[in-house]
């Protein structure tokens, strides 16, 4: 992932989905480990010694990232509006439906 587009998603989760810091997990560390979890289809073990932290922590702070994430479903997916019937774009008329005179 390019290093603009990751603290762009960081500062998204920050300002929009509230996600917050804690004690000694920056906001940027929790997103790195959620996307190396989904990314690699890496184990909760091999990131907990990639950043050196334990277990439960690369699991609580995965759900947290997760939750966030979630959060933004009404930003990014946009429900799908349905194609008229008398359109008159090009790039449709392969996908319409002729009716056949019986």
């Amino acid at each position: 992932m390019d290093r603009a587009a990751f603290h762009k998603l960081c500062f998204i989760l920050q300002t929009v989905c509230g996600l917050k810091s804690s004690r000694r997990v920056c906001v940027s560390e929790k997103v790195a480990m959620f996307l190396s979890i989904l990314a690699y289809h890496t184990k909760n073990r091999c990131v907990k010694f990639t950043f050196k932290r334990s277990g439960q922590t690369v699991s609580k702070h995965f759900h947290v990232v997760l939750n966030s994430v979630l959060r933004l479903h009404s930003m990014f997916l946009v429900k799908p509006q349905p194609i008229s019937a008398d359109d008159t774009d090009p790039c449709w008329q392969p996908f319409q439906v002729f009716k056949i005179n019986m």
